[in-house]
């Protein structure tokens, strides 16, 4: 982790350096990686945190080192960091983990943690006809 600017504007942000590892089935198919919260059932962007941006075309876009940009302002505690993939099967599934930002007061934590939270299956539904 490490902080970025002014610790005393708005511009000041914490990166937080994770490294996503696949240690399950030997083959699965990266799709994306993304930070949402959930608001109705639906998975939204949560305010002022977000993934650093990655050139998917030169690397995977799940696998390795990947950077999250959190500002002061935001919340982490209802933050989820969802990783979708197919597995060997065909079938897309999102794994949901719960962030824990921890430590005293102040504008780095000390450690974060990652919980898995759930497994989902995604279900394709016909919504439009054309």
């Amino acid at each position: 982790m490490c902080g970025n600017g002014d610790f005393e504007t708005l511009d000041y942000k914490v990166k937080i350096t994770i490294n996503i590892t696949n240690i399950g089935s030997a083959y699965l198919e990266s799709k994306i990686l993304f930070l949402a919260i959930i608001k109705n059932g639906l998975y939204v962007a949560p305010p002022n945190v977000n993934l650093e941006h990655i050139d998917i075309r030169e690397r995977d876009p799940i696998e390795g080192e990947r950077v999250i940009i959190v500002s002061p302002s935001s919340d982490l505690t209802d933050s989820k960091l969802v990783i979708s993939y197919l597995e060997r099967k065909g079938n897309e599934k999102l794994q949901q983990f719960s962030i824990f930002p921890a430590g005293p007061p102040g504008y780095l934590p000390s450690t974060v943690k990652f919980t898995l939270e759930k497994i989902l299956d995604v279900k394709y539904i016909s919504i439009w006809k054309i």
